[in-house]
């Protein structure tokens, strides 16, 4: 019921209008059937399905305006009473099958499918992924503007099924309502007189999209929709934070003019007359634009260089230990001494890991997903890497070994423990995406068996060979060998194995590593060759800190008297991770667990299973005998510190309790 009282619904144009089942494809590769359905057409097993998904939404009162939760009666008279549409993944389709993208984003149409036939003996739950209805949005004369309202099941979110929903409404609205008179007169071959043609809704209004509701936000403007007005305090919706009191939410007015419809084949869109021709409208669309400006090409930016280079300095208050990275030169040849170059050289290094990191982002949201993906996992630990290239040419494999050990601890133990408790904080349980999860854990135990096998190989050796005095030096030559060859097969393995990952996650399975809350696209704060070159200034710099840290370490740990073990397992790890350790917890207070896995545990797999292997074969080209066999402690640690991480992870949710576990571990550990 609507401030007009009931809106009866509008008779069809053309009896024959070709509302045809239409797929659409999905990120999985597989397929969406939209199927258009009648109260009658549908058994009662799937209206109660439907009524149980619908109420799930009214009970999170964030989208719908509704309170009460509907029955089964009510919510078939709600959402019927016009035209419905439900879709169905569909097992039939292959990507093998699938024609090209038409004009309008579907893939395929095809009138011989029926509900039936598509859910192939599956339960409603596995089969339906969305519905949505159309209505008109006001009676009589306004009656060509219609409306809808579009519902996706909890467990099938993330799947860009809310978008092919919105494309499947833009084709089939335009064929449903009919116009009260008609708007134009068609002349036929075979017809002396014009035939009149009512065509159906002429355009859409969505009254009501929460600002809260960012998913829908960006359906919309990505589907061309306009945003005509805003309705202050149009809600009282339910915090996302449970435990705190419902908030007044702003609303957008959105607003449509659709293509004209092809029906029945007699005229394409662009050979229909403008019939009724209308002055412009006094209050522009243009000025309800509440979302961003579109981001800038790679071609050109407005952002000058100097405000290029202001954004990346003040994109965060720990820019400020920038005066550091001066003061590491100056102590450097000014021979201050290696506890001055040490230190100075060490904070130095901080704020240039983030502004690395910023950098790269920059750069990434210029060049697309899958470059901007590749940048983020080389980039990602440049740090480490350059630390660990340096000390590798200096002789240092301890320093190697132990600051590449400590950063894959830090990640996993320390950085996402606290993100879990500061998430637990906030929300009693943080859900993230499950599959992604256990395939990156499951890719870190892989990792950690590479490292048990060195491990196995030398005890094994220690047992058989004799240890008579004059042949301990072959023993351990022999050994060397052994744990070379290894090694370095084990490496060029892995490498694969974190290219085979990246496609993995940037291409065949990138849905499965988005954030579900579909948040809108960040705006680049730089223009693209101030990015490349920053990137590029801020490495050179990286690594003369780097170079100067590492020289400094072996009179720093004789004059203070601290092990190598604990400078490489403890403070280094410091050193790349103090920027994203902030980025991670801050991204699990705002409920945002997939960033937050993807920067601990996706951190710890670029290390050990890209970063790691690549320091062992610029070693075997470069002459230094690196090699994966770590000591026992260290690789019993890992391993018990990886299968941790599998377990607490493997249910996909999080609470503060699971971190409060892998912190303790980490202090242990430390």
């Amino acid at each position: 019921m609507s401030a007009y009282g009931a809106i009866a619904k509008p008779s069809h144009s053309i009896p024959s209008t070709p509302v045809t089942p239409t797929s659409y494809l999905l990120p999985t590769k597989q397929a969406l059937t939209v199927f258009p359905c009648t109260r009658a057409s549908v058994d009662q097993q799937l209206i109660s399905y439907l009524a149980k998904v619908f109420n799930d939404v009214v009970r999170e009162g964030r989208t719908y305006p509704q309170q009460q939760e509907l029955t089964e009666e009510e919510f078939a008279n709600y959402f019927f009473s016009h035209d419905c549409f439900v879709g169905l993944l569909n097992l039939d389709l292959t990507v093998a099958d699938l024609p090209a993208t038409l004009k309008d984003g579907s893939i395929a149409h095809d009138a011989n499918y029926s509900l039936e036939t598509v859910k192939a003996g599956r339960s409603w739950e596995e089969s339906v992924l969305g519905m949505f209805y159309v209505k008109p949005n006001y009676p009589g004369r306004s009656s060509h503007n219609c409306n809808g309202g579009f519902v996706v099941p909890t467990v099938h979110r993330g799947l860009r099924v809310g978008v092919n929903l919105g494309r499947a409404f833009l084709r089939f609205a335009p064929l449903l309502g009919a116009s009260p008179k008609p708007i134009f007169t068609l002349p036929l071959v075979s017809k002396t007189e014009p035939l009149p043609i009512l065509v159906g809704y002429k355009a859409s209004v969505f009254n009501l999209v929460y600002v809260s509701n960012t998913a829908s936000l960006r359906i919309w403007d990505s589907l061309g929709f306009n945003r005509v007005g805003l309705v202050p305090d149009a809600g009282l919706l339910k915090s996302a934070k449970e435990g705190e009191p419902d908030v007044f939410t702003d609303a957008i007015v959105y607003h449509k003019t659709f293509e004209a419809p092809r029906l029945l084949g007699l005229w394409s869109s662009g050979d229909l007359p403008n019939a009724h021709p209308r002055p412009p409208s006094p209050l522009s669309p243009r000025l309800f634009q509440f979302s961003p400006q579109p981001q800038n090409d790679i071609e050109g930016s407005p952002r000058t260089v100097t405000a290029s280079i202001k954004a990346l300095l003040l994109s965060g208050y720990i820019n400020v230990l920038l005066i550091a990275v001066p003061l590491s030169f100056i102590s450097h040849f000014a021979g201050w001494g290696s506890t001055a170059d040490f230190i100075i050289s060490f904070i130095a290094i901080v704020p240039l890991a983030s502004l690395l990191g910023d950098a790269t982002e920059q750069c990434s949201l210029k060049l697309g997903q899958t470059v901007g993906g590749l940048m983020n996992a080389t980039f990602g630990n440049a740090v480490e890497a350059i630390v660990g290239i340096i000390a590798l040419v200096k002789g240092e494999l301890r320093i190697v070994q132990t600051s590449m050990l400590g950063s894959i601890l830090s990640n996993l133990l320390l950085v996402l423990g606290c993100s879990f408790i500061a998430g637990g904080i906030k929300f009693k349980e943080s859900p993230f995406q499950q599959t992604a999860a256990q395939a990156s854990s499951s890719l870190m135990i892989l990792a950690c068996s590479t490292l048990i096998i060195p491990a196995a190989y030398h005890a094994n050796r220690l047992e058989k060979l004799p240890v008579a005095a004059d042949l301990l030096a072959a023993r351990e030559k022999s050994d060397l060998a052994g744990l070379l060859t290894i090694s370095r097969g084990t490496a060029i393995i892995l490498l694969f194995c974190y290219a085979a990952y990246l496609y993995f996650q940037l291409k065949t399975h990138a849905y499965l590593f988005e954030d579900p809350q579909e948040q809108e696209e960040e705006t680049a704060k730089m223009n693209l060759p101030t990015a490349v070159c920053s990137l590029v200034v801020v490495t050179v710099i990286t690594s003369f800190c780097a170079d100067y840290l590492v020289g400094a370490i072996e009179e720093f740990s004789t004059d203070f008297g601290i092990p190598k073990a604990f400078i490489g397992l403890i403070l280094l790890p410091i050193v790349g991770n103090a920027a994203e350790h902030v980025t991670s917890v801050w991204m699990a207070m705002k409920g945002k667990m997939e960033i937050t896995i993807g920067v601990s545990v996706g951190s710890s797999i670029q290390i050990a299973v890209g970063v790691v292997p690549l320091l062992v074969v610029v070693g075997w080209i470069i002459g230094q005998d690196l090699t994966l066999y770590f000591e026992n402690f260290e690789t019993a640690v890992l391993l018990i510190s990886v299968l941790l991480v599998n377990l607490l992870i493997q249910d996909g949710k999080s609470n503060w309790l699971e971190g409060l576990m892998l912190v303790a571990l980490a202090m242990w550990v430390s």
